[in-house]
């Protein structure tokens, strides 16, 4: 094999190399099995897109629940147990991996929580500016509505071929408007309701965090 040749092979083969385990890095920190392999970090959805992340939040936070169940299994057989020494141990490593796991678990939902509060903030926001385009197209009508209501049957005359053109231009605009200011409090309502679920969901953040101080 020639130089340059072995050099494209090597380089096609590091290459191939790096996808491959980059790809499987990325496969494993995205589908943990474990609660144990959760990431409850802030940090843990960097590099990820936030559906993705909410994806994995959730199934984190069912697997974190079942090993709660299965922890609290474990320390019900324990108190089966004749007291000692052992059985006493067993049981206090057994509650403090259930603690572990509750901490691990409120530290998941309230990550999910924020990235909530943050869809729901652009939500508003996007809402706003929806709100905002449409007040300056209403503006903008009604200066037309006013400009044609105020022309004279002269001005209306020598401007239009037929009067009946004058009167459908003013429906159409009439007509325009009012289906912008239906659409206007349509959002105005979404706006409200995004806003009643931020402050829903900024509880629940709260709670989560009490939650957590008390542990």
């Amino acid at each position: 094999m020639k130089i340059g040749q072995k050099r494209n092979f090597y380089i096609l083969f590091l290459l191939t190399f790096l996808i491959f385990f980059g790809a499987f890095s990325f496969a494993l920190t995205k589908e943990p099995q474990s609660c144990d392999e959760c990431d409850s970090s802030e940090k843990f959805c960097e590099g990820l897109e936030q559906k993705e992340c909410l994806k994995i939040l959730e199934k984190c936070v069912n697997l974190c629940e079942e090993k709660i169940k299965e922890v609290e299994g474990k320390i019900s057989q324990l108190g089966k147990k004749e007291k000692g020494l052992t059985k006493e141990i067993e049981t206090l490593k057994a509650k403090i991996e259930k603690l572990n796991s509750e901490i691990k678990k409120v530290n998941l939902y309230l990550n999910q929580t924020k990235i909530h509060i943050q869809q729901t903030e652009f939500s508003i926001q996007e809402t706003e500016k929806s709100i905002q385009e449409k007040k300056e197209k209403i503006v903008q009508i009604l200066r037309m509505i006013n400009k044609i209501e105020k022309k004279s049957l002269i001005e209306i005359l020598l401007e239009e071929e037929k009067i009946s053109n004058f009167f459908n231009n003013l429906y159409f605009l009439k007509s325009l408007n009012t289906k912008i200011l239906q659409l206007h409090q349509v959002l105005l309502n979404l706006k409200s309701d995004l806003t009643q679920k931020k402050l829903v969901l900024e509880k629940e953040k709260e709670k989560s965090e009490n939650l957590l101080k008390m542990q």
